[in-house]
């Protein structure tokens, strides 16, 4: 079990220059120009009952994360995950701003809902998928939501909902 750790990432020019921050799984080359600490929920798998399929968390992150004062928050939260088989943008009708969905022209495998740390799972057969959440009548998809079932394994996709984040 991994209790809330405080992290400090570090962020390149280049991930200024094209506006893109991932949440707590920032890969940087170069040198950084500046650090951002957080506060991460915590992570807590013993309560994982499936043996083959998909298993996280889901956090809310609001507020401003800028360099220096950083006061937003990171939450667990509650909220419907909705699995579907690989989907290109072509399937896919904008929402109301940038990574909202109205539509995802494509049949969902299955959907569940998160508990109030966050944690999710479900079985899932082997082979690719597309992972949404449900954010009001929309789908919340933030680019790196795409995961790989194995046989016979249980992989792990933390979520982060971050569109009321300021970088």
């Amino acid at each position: 079990m991994l209790r809330g750790d405080r992290k400090t990432f570090g962020v390149t020019a280049a991930a200024i220059l094209i506006g893109f921050l991932p949440s707590l799984s920032i890969a940087c080359s170069g040198r950084d120009l500046f650090k951002v600490s957080v506060t991460e929920p915590e992570k807590d798998f013993s309560g994982l009952t499936v043996s083959q399929g998909l298993a996280g968390h889901v956090w809310f992150w609001e507020g401003d994360f800028q360099p220096g004062a950083a006061s937003g928050t990171i939450q667990p939260v509650e909220r419907w995950i909705v699995v579907f088989p690989p989907v290109d943008s072509s399937q896919l009708t904008e929402g109301s701003q940038p990574g909202f969905f109205s539509e995802v022209q494509s049949l969902a495998v299955d959907s569940v809902r998160s508990d109030s740390t966050g944690f999710y799972q479900i079985d899932l057969p082997p082979g690719g998928f597309a992972v949404f959440v449900r954010e009001g009548l929309e789908f919340y998809f933030n680019g790196t939501n795409s995961v790989s079932i194995q046989p016979d394994s249980v992989s792990r996709l933390h979520i982060n909902i971050d569109y009321l984040a300021a970088w």
